[in-house]
């Protein structure tokens, strides 16, 4: 995981699962609350939240096959960039029928965004180091575990409900520049991958 080149593959790998799980565990903690302090009925919290994971459970079958189809880490580029949108989209006051649409769009890249980071990454490690690289990511994905619902609860005490979502898409965006450029070291130096 650290010979050579390799080393800060590893690390964009690492940086990656932060931001994925940033987003899954930060959005799915907030949602309702996010939602309610910005106006929208609080006992619309549960649809909210199960609009939100039912897309996850498309998107999973979605970005699977696409994967198969163009590869795990073109598809982690793209699922991240339009989470970014539909996240961000979160926070603008509509409709509630176009609300639920962009719940279902934001679950539907969300949840497999992340999944398709530990498809890359299984793709690229030999299998001598597969299960290792694979733990690494995932623990260290855990820290955006954390960060996520602690800096979503951060916002909301301080009454800035309004850049809840605007920061869950900044993480989306991070996810984006760091499987770039892993894809971009990868090029560079194929001799670091499998």
């Amino acid at each position: 995981m650290f010979r050579r080149h390799q080393w800060a593959i590893t690390l964009c790998f690492w940086l990656t699962a932060f931001a994925g799980l940033m987003l899954v565990y930060g959005v799915g903690q907030w949602l309702p609350k996010i939602m309610g302090d910005l106006g929208y009925a609080t006992g619309d919290a549960l649809m909210f939240s199960s609009m939100l994971n039912l897309g996850g459970v498309v998107g999973m079958l979605v970005a699977g096959r696409l994967a198969d189809a163009f590869g795990p880490r073109r598809i982690v580029v793209i699922w991240f960039a339009l989470t970014a949108v539909f996240v961000f989209l979160l926070g603008v006051h509509m409709p509630t029928g176009a609300l639920y649409a962009v719940l279902f769009l934001a679950g539907l890249l969300l949840f497999s965004a992340q999944t398709m980071v530990y498809a890359t990454v299984g793709i690229h490690h030999t299998d001598a180091d597969r299960a290792t690289a694979l733990s690494w990511v995932s623990g260290m994905g855990r820290f955006g575990a954390v960060f996520g619902p602690m800096a979503g609860g951060l916002l909301l005490a301080a009454g800035r409900a309004d850049l809840g979502f605007a920061m869950f898409a900044a993480a989306a965006v991070f996810g984006v520049v760091m499987m770039t450029l892993a894809g971009v070291l990868i090029r560079r130096h194929p001799e670091a991958g499998a």
